[in-house]
């Protein structure tokens, strides 16, 4: 198995883990955080629109520009995202992976993933609009929060990615946003004060600030993955069929070519007769 412990995890646990992960393939797991925050900080400074908020006026005059950006940056973010969810699935299941090799088969689930976070999205949307039903988006954004490692791990997309993730959460559903709420707390906190400090700073201070925006964002992805398969562990003992299939490779034999390829043989385990 990976150095890291694949079995059920206590909360600070979950949160050791992923600053682990981190620290352990920083560059990896950073670097296409990196390549999208930086160019997004520094367009929004040269084009005046990282101040937007203070000036409602100003919002309107660059209205046509602001929406490009955000465009583009939606897209790129998506695919970084997915990127970063492949290298860190990887690292964390015994596979470290390199990034090119990431970003190449990132591309083959990009528009399934894209689909399938809209499809939530546009589910969410309505529920959020419509005040009384605010508790029930709360709900399923939650339960749908693994959908991106369920997409890279499992490669499920669509109903099948959201109705998976569902699952996992059930039953562990404050477990598993107290785990998200504080993680997320801790990296605000921490970027927010960075973010104050480095905008007196001139030219480096929007790079500064994208590498800060890179880092919290890649440790947000790690604590999904370990989140994720803690509930594997939970629901299905999937440290134990790890193990299982440690034990059975042949000495010297290499790991499993990826993260899915483990979930898929796990998933066939499952569904071989007793």
């Amino acid at each position: 198995m990976s150095g890291y412990a694949i079995q059920r995890l206590t909360f600070s646990g979950m949160l050791d883990q992923s600053f682990r992960l981190m620290r352990d393939h920083f560059i990896a797991i950073t670097v296409p955080f990196i390549a999208l925050y930086v160019p997004y900080s520094l367009t929004m400074e040269a084009l005046g629109l990282s101040q937007l908020g203070a000036d409602p006026r100003l919002i309107l005059a660059m209205l046509w520009k602001l929406l490009v950006v955000l465009a583009v940056f939606v897209i790129a973010a998506s695919y970084a995202q997915l990127i970063v969810t492949n290298v860190v699935a990887d690292c964390y299941l015994a596979r470290p992976i390199s990034v090119p090799d990431a970003a190449r088969r990132a591309l083959g689930t990009f528009l399934p993933y894209v689909g399938t976070s809209l499809l939530a999205t546009l589910a969410l949307v309505p529920m959020i609009v419509l005040l009384i039903t605010i508790p029930l988006a709360f709900y399923f954004g939650v339960s749908w929060m693994l959908v991106g490692a369920i997409v890279v791990v499992e490669r499920r997309y669509g109903l099948d990615a959201l109705k998976r993730s569902r699952a996992l959460i059930k039953g562990h559903f404050w477990e598993s946003f107290a785990v998200m709420l504080v993680a997320g707390l801790l990296v605000s906190m921490a970027s927010g004060a960075l973010s104050i400090a480095f905008s007196f700073i001139p030219i480096v201070g929007p790079v500064l600030n994208g590498v800060v925006q890179a880092i919290t964002s890649a440790y947000l992805s790690a604590v999904l993955i370990v989140l994720y398969v803690d509930l594997r562990c939970r629901h299905e003992d999937f440290d134990l069929q790890l193990l299982a299939q440690q034990i059975g490779r042949p000495s010297g034999a290499p790991p499993p070519a990826s993260a899915d390829a483990a979930a898929a043989a796990a998933t066939d385990d499952n569904a071989a007769p007793g």
